[in-house]
């Protein structure tokens, strides 16, 4: 490296003028001189360096990629730790009653998991006091009290109804308009809050980038259990041991040397982007893979929240993306990312082709085509060709048009409403009115798609220059 850095591009890249004046500074051992005695690490320099160099995996020899998952089990035991068969897991675990916890390790050639469950052991008389202070408030002695100084400190679980996501989201936009504030405000706010039941809750509400929590965590769900069978305990001198379970799995997955497009490194905040895609690719690892995001009038917002999601997966995870928009050559993906070429692919046997523009990673399809599908198509269905589709990519992300657009062309976007995973709907402040909120999420729940949840803007700007 020489003494100094070039500028290539000022909004992606730092400027080092002077290398020399970024070296940190040596830091000088401190150590306490016992007895008086001389120090024994005088003149000792302590100096850390940090280099990088491109490493190249050998790609694997057939051999090597047919070869087994191994499994490895190892029990631990008050007195010892074993290894044990994953054929005789079940008998050992019958026939033994001090164990603390046990490993499972699955090891293949793509990916590694590691599942620990841990046994905590409780007798039925503690859980009965627990229970009987949870439930019996008869007795002040008998409730747990948190302190003032424990309830400043402790996190709040913030929940959002509709009505203050209207609030959130309008409060100057319906200010400025006087046909809604007089004539609608009204109404919405007499809607009741059952009217829309999501499975699932904001948890965070300074932090509006899809953070859910489930209505009952797993703590809680096994905590109803051990109360459920503490009435099947009879009475007895000796008390009985009663096992409880948690458990914990971690994940490794080998990335298999693909090279991203580096759009990822272009994102406004990395740490948004990170949470919001995890969310997607927690949902991908489970298996779902049709992705969808729906909006009214925020075209652009839309079509970068999705571009977002796509660089994600394609920095994280090697997977062959296809995204579906309309007006793709006018778009947002097109202006940023540019189509290298466009392919023209046959459908099926019949005599027809469909147009797919092909970028580094990521591949894009305009809706036309699928209409051009579906009056063409003879032979087949075209619900097979849309099955065929989303079977032909790891992953598929719809850019959807609005909720008018789907209902004038049922027999084209039908098949492929049928064919999602989930549905996210994307939201601005002081654009998105609640009237909206509620009749996206009621188009998509009569055809029984689920709600992923709401992505929210806090600007309500569509920014023209380039940014994802």
């Amino acid at each position: 490296m020489g003494n100094s850095l070039k500028k290539k591009d000022s909004q992606n890249f730092v400027i080092i003028e002077d290398e020399e004046q970024y070296k940190r500074p040596e830091k000088r051992a401190k150590t306490e001189v016992q007895d008086g005695g001389p120090d024994p690490l005088e003149g000792f320099n302590v100096h850390s360096e940090f280099s990088e160099a491109p490493i190249k995996v050998r790609p694997l020899t057939e051999e090597e990629k047919n070869q087994p998952e191994v499994t490895n089990v190892t029990v631990y035991t008050d007195k010892d730790i074993k290894k044990v068969d994953p054929a005789d897991l079940n008998d050992f675990i019958k026939n033994n009653t001090d164990i603390r916890k046990v490993v499972v390790e699955k090891i293949g050639v793509e990916e590694a998991n590691r599942v620990e469950v841990l046994y905590d052991k409780k007798k039925p008389s503690e859980v009965e006091e627990q229970k009987f202070k949870k439930f019996n408030y008869t007795r002040r002695s008998d409730v747990d009290y948190i302190s003032e100084e424990q309830e400043t400190h402790r996190p709040r679980e913030i929940k959002i109804d509709f009505k203050e996501l209207d609030r959130e989201l309008n409060s100057e936009f319906l200010q400025s308009s006087p046909e809604i504030k007089n004539e609608k405000r009204d109404e919405i706010k007499e809607k009741p809050e059952s009217h829309l039941n999501f499975n699932k809750e904001f948890e965070e509400k300074s932090d509006k980038k899809f953070v859910f929590k489930s209505k009952f965590s797993e703590e809680e769900k096994l905590e109803n259990e051990v109360d459920g069978q503490i009435s099947k305990f009879e009475a007895s001198d000796e008390e009985k041991e009663l096992k409880k379970l948690s458990y914990e799995k971690h994940t490794l997955s080998k990335k298999r040397g693909k090279q991203h497009n580096g759009f990822y490194y272009k994102a406004k905040d990395h740490v948004e982007l990170f949470k919001t895609g995890s969310q997607y690719l927690k949902d991908f690892k489970e298996g779902l893979k049709s992705f969808a995001f729906s909006s009214y009038d925020l075209d652009l917002i839309r079509q970068k929240t999705v571009f977002g999601v796509s660089t994600f997966f394609n920095y994280h995870t090697d997977v062959k993306t296809l995204i579906v928009s309309e007006g793709v050559a006018h778009s947002f993906y097109n202006e940023y990312m540019g189509i290298e070429k466009n392919e023209s692919r046959q459908v099926f046997d019949e005599d027809i082709t469909y147009d797919v523009g092909v970028t580094n990673g990521i591949e894009l399809m305009d809706f036309e085509q699928l209409r051009k599908v579906s009056r063409k198509i003879r032979t087949f269905d075209f619900e097979d060709f849309v099955d065929f589709l989303v079977d032909s990519y790891d992953l598929i992300l719809w850019d959807m048009p609005e909720v008018s657009v789907l209902d004038n062309q049922k027999e084209v976007y039908f098949p492929i409403i049928r064919s999602l995973d989930s549905v996210s709907l994307i939201v601005a402040k002081d654009k998105t009115k609640i009237k909206e909120v509620h009749e996206l999420v009621g188009y998509y729940k009569r055809y029984q798609v689920e709600i992923k949840g709401l992505l929210y803007n806090p600007d309500g700007t569509e920014y023209k220059k380039k940014g994802a």
